[in-house]
C-alpha cells in the first residue's frame, strides 16, 4: 500500500514539475521575444524616419515617396532575415495593399483606436496565436512632417498628392491628424 501511494505522489510531483517548467519557460520566451521585437522595431522606425525626413529636407515630400514605398519593404526584409521572424507595417487606412491588416491585427488596431479616444496611452500588444508569438507596436502620428503625405488634402501639396495617387490609386492613408493611430509594426515569431 505504501508503494502505491508513494508512486502516485512521485508521478503527481513529476507532472506538476513538468507543468511549471513548461509554463515558466513559455513566459521567459515571451519576454525574450517581446524585448527582441521592441528593439528591432525601434531600429526599423529610426532607420525609416531618418531616411524619410532626410529625403523630405533634401528633395521635398513629392520626391520622397519612394523612401516609404521602396526602403520600408527592404528594411522589413533585412530585419526579418537577420532575426528569423516576419515584420511589416499595417494600417486600417493603408496606402500599400501589402500593409492591409489581417483580422487579428484589425482587432488590435480597433482596440487601440478606442483606447486613444479614451485618453489612454497605447502599449505594445502581444499574444500567442497558432504556434506564433505575435507582437503589435503602435504607430501614433506624432510628427507634423508625416502630414505632408498623410494629412488632409489641404495639408498635402498638390504635386505630392498627384504622385501619391499615381503610385497608389486606391490610397486610404490620408486625413490623419497629429496624435492619431497611424497603424502598427506587426511581428510574428514561430514558436
Amino acid at each position: 500500500m505504501f508503494n502505491k501511494k508513494y508512486d502516485t505522489l512521485v508521478w503527481v510531483s513529476i507532472l506538476l514539475s513538468l507543468f511549471f517548467l513548461i509554463t515558466c519557460s513559455k513566459q521567459v520566451d515571451e519576454e525574450l521575444y517581446l524585448n527582441k521585437t521592441k528593439s528591432v522595431v525601434q531600429v526599423f522606425k529610426t532607420e525609416l524616419q531618418t531616411n524619410l525626413f532626410r529625403a523630405i529636407q533634401e528633395r521635398g515630400a513629392e520626391n520622397s515617396i519612394e523612401v516609404c514605398s521602396e526602403l520600408s519593404p527592404a528594411i522589413e526584409e533585412k530585419i526579418a532575415s537577420e532575426n528569423n521572424f516576419k515584420i511589416k507595417r499595417v494600417s486600417e487606412k493603408f496606402r500599400n495593399k501589402n500593409h492591409e491588416p489581417d483580422e487579428w491585427e484589425k482587432k488590435v488596431l480597433q482596440n487601440w483606436s478606442r483606447e486613444l479616444k479614451d485618453g489612454k496611452k497605447l502599449t505594445v500588444f502581444s499574444e500567442i496565436q497558432n504556434a506564433e508569438y505575435r507582437v503589435m507596436n503602435p504607430i501614433v502620428l506624432d510628427n507634423a512632417n508625416c502630414l505632408q503625405c498623410h494629412g488632409s488634402k489641404n495639408e498635402i501639396n498638390p504635386k505630392t498628392l498627384e504622385k501619391i495617387q499615381a503610385k497608389y490609386p486606391n490610397d486610404k492613408a490620408r486625413d490623419f491628424k497629429l496624435g492619431e493611430l497611424r497603424g502598427a509594426f506587426s511581428s510574428r515569431w514561430k514558436i
